[in-house]
């Protein structure tokens, strides 16, 4: 008995009389020579029995499709010259395999690995399509990619970048549904990472970055993160080529999108993965050298760490400092740096305010007690150069956390310059909102004071004054430059600060203190403009100019003649320059000088050298020598 006599004998079997009809007409019409009748039996086939879940029905379907058709099939995918002649071939050929694929009954069958691989071929022959009802493709390859030659198939074919380029003209409008498949096709086992040919996935990815040069689309942006991730967990991504540029404009995509809907976006997390992945890297030559660069590093980091502290704090996860993580945050402070408050370029608020509120979170769960004394002073020196770039509020919270840290930050006297760069932030944070009242209050001028005499202290430190001496660095920023940010470029970072002189210039040089009131603001505005310009001319007193300060200080008699005027310790005098390029620090208020320390100590100790001040465009001076106090 020939094998289509025992099929017909099993169609005696089915339940279903209409069932019976159905296969036996397809059997049948599949052996005619006619293939316009071959192919309206399988046009009658698939709709009958697709909302069935019939594996014999499925089975034969399979066994018995016309050899005939598949050869059209065939033609249409691989021969030369005019293609639109297929059109209800090509619709048919779509069905066939939707048909195949709705569920796993064929998976494995032969025919089946053959549709497969001419569907691959389809949608890289055939673009903008339209036809197709996409849901149902999708669907489909869902189902094709459980058996692994078919998914290690379209991982190498580039699969759903050639899914893109054939349904470009519906893709948005099932761009959820398309980003989710593509994740499940990317999402490979890592036992699997042998049968994957190398240069294939080098190969994709530089063909979805092509696309994405060409059209811009936040899919394709997405599509490239989804397949970065899959090679950075195969250990694959070292091995990968691409541009620096390309993966900034890239980030740019996704980080324009979630500025715009503020949804939580898997894709920047992916991001932030494959930059930390690149700058942590021995033998890259990676460097940032333009604004780009550095607000994508710094955004999607902050997303990072955001989500991270997040975690920590519902519980999910532990926030660690890794050497990774340092070099992110400061990374995010550089980015902070470069980012004007009330500036019009300010336009990533939204990603540092969300990474504000969550280390703010995870102070107030007290979390940050499991970390050491230097990961403490990092994220709460992160959390104040946030507070401030978004002018946000200080809670009652807030003030006593500081305090706390900055009691257990006392008992280290080599951090005592670090501690008064902290508590600039907060004499900052607190002075900008006085008003002219609220600044000469005796409780207010107290805190000034304080703080003067904290900074003079420091300065006049002599392990703080050995140090600089010996390796001109200051404690907990000695490997910054050389490991942490070894990607960016001194120029780059003299750029950053050039144009952070040039628009807080521009927003200082019509203000003045003299509406702030009484004798007692103007002789510690005086006290601190003398402070911070003989830290900016030598950053360390000699034991005269420290003892001379806090004489000053305390026999304060109400008038700013008893300042004295030290000489650069240095001896290096600033050279000349025009009147434009020259800040007046003795004619600001003390929320501005504290705003200028604050970029100062930034420029010589975290991010640029000691003796930077000779190279930058401004020169800081008290007043205009033709002004008399």
């Amino acid at each position: 008995m020939s094998s289509e006599e025992k099929d017909f004998r099993r169609l005696m079997n089915v339940d279903n009389r209409e069932n019976q009809r159905k296969l036996h007409e397809y059997i049948s019409d599949t052996k005619s020579r006619d293939l316009s009748v071959q192919m309206q039996a399988v046009k009658i086939f698939m709709p009958h029995f697709s909302p069935q879940h019939n594996p014999q029905a499925d089975r034969l379907f399979v066994k018995y499709f016309p050899d005939e058709l598949l050869d059209q099939f065939h033609a249409m995918l691989y021969c030369k010259g005019h293609v639109d002649i297929f059109g209800e071939k090509k619709i048919l050929f779509v069905d066939v395999f939707t048909f195949i694929f709705r569920n796993t009954n064929l998976l494995k069958y032969r025919k089946s690995e053959s549709m497969a691989m001419h569907f691959l071929k389809f949608i890289c022959r055939y673009a903008n399509q339209h036809e197709f009802n996409l849901e149902d493709i999708l669907d489909s390859i869902e189902v094709c990619i459980l058996h692994k030659p078919n998914h290690i198939l379209f991982i190498e074919k580039n699969g759903m970048l050639y899914f893109y380029r054939c349904f470009r003209n519906k893709i948005h409008e099932y761009e959820s549904k398309f980003l989710e498949i593509c994740i499940k096709v990317y999402k490979l086992d890592n036992r699997m990472n042998s049968s994957l040919n190398r240069l294939n996935l080098n190969s994709s990815l530089k063909g979805i970055i092509w696309e994405y040069n060409q059209i811009y689309d936040k899919a394709i942006a997405k599509l490239f993160f989804i397949v970065s991730v899959m090679l950075h967990r195969l250990g694959l991504l070292d091995d990968t080529q691409f541009s620096i540029q390309d993966l900034a404009r890239i980030t740019s995509s996704v980080l324009r999108e979630y500025k715009q809907n503020n949804k939580e976006n898997l894709y920047l997390l992916h991001a932030s993965k494959i930059w930390s992945v690149i700058i942590s890297v021995p033998c890259n030559r990676f460097i940032i050298d333009t604004m780009q660069k550095l607000e994508c590093v710094g955004c999607v980091f902050a997303i990072y760490i955001s989500n991270k502290l997040k975690k920590a704090v519902d519980g999910s996860g532990r926030f660690e400092v890794s050497k990774n993580t340092k070099q992110m945050l400061y990374i995010i402070h550089l980015t902070l740096v470069s980012e004007i408050p009330q500036h019009p370029l300010f336009s990533n608020k939204k990603f540092f305010k969300n990474l504000h509120t969550s280390i703010q979170q995870f102070f107030e769960e007290d979390l940050f007690e499991d970390h050491t004394i230097e990961h403490q002073f990092l994220l709460l020196q992160l959390y104040l150069k946030c507070k401030i770039t978004i002018n946000g509020p200080f809670s009652p919270h807030d003030e006593q956390v500081f305090y706390l840290l900055l009691d257990r930050f006392a008992k280290y006297p080599s951090l005592k310059i670090n501690s008064a760069f902290l508590m600039s932030h907060m004499i900052f944070l607190f002075s900008v909102q006085w008003t002219s009242e609220e600044s000469n209050l005796p409780s207010n001028l107290e805190r000034i004071k304080r703080f003067i005499r904290d900074v003079i202290l420091a300065l006049s430190d002599d392990s703080y004054i050995k140090k600089l001496q010996s390796e001109q660095k200051l404690l907990l920023y000695e490997d910054l430059k050389d490991i942490h940010l070894s990607m960016i470029s001194s120029a780059y970072i003299e750029d950053v600060f050039t144009r952070c002189h040039r628009i807080i210039h521009n927003q200082c040089k019509y203000e003045s203190f003299d509406g702030y009131g009484n004798e007692g603001y103007a002789f510690y505005q005086k006290a601190l403009t003398k402070t911070v310009l003989s830290f900016y001319e030598s950053i360390f007193f000699d034991s005269n100019t420290g003892d001379g300060y806090l004489y000053m200080l305390e026999n304060y008699s109400n008038s700013s003649s008893n300042i004295p005027s030290y000489p650069d310790n240095c001896g290096n005098e600033p050279g000349p320059t025009s009147d434009s390029q020259t800040i007046y620090l003795g004619k600001l208020s003390i929320p501005a000088i504290l705003r200028w320390f604050i970029l100062m100590f930034e420029m010589k100790f975290l991010f640029g050298d000691i003796y930077i001040r000779n190279s930058q465009t401004y020169t800081f001076r008290d007043l205009p020598r033709f002004k008399i106090f």
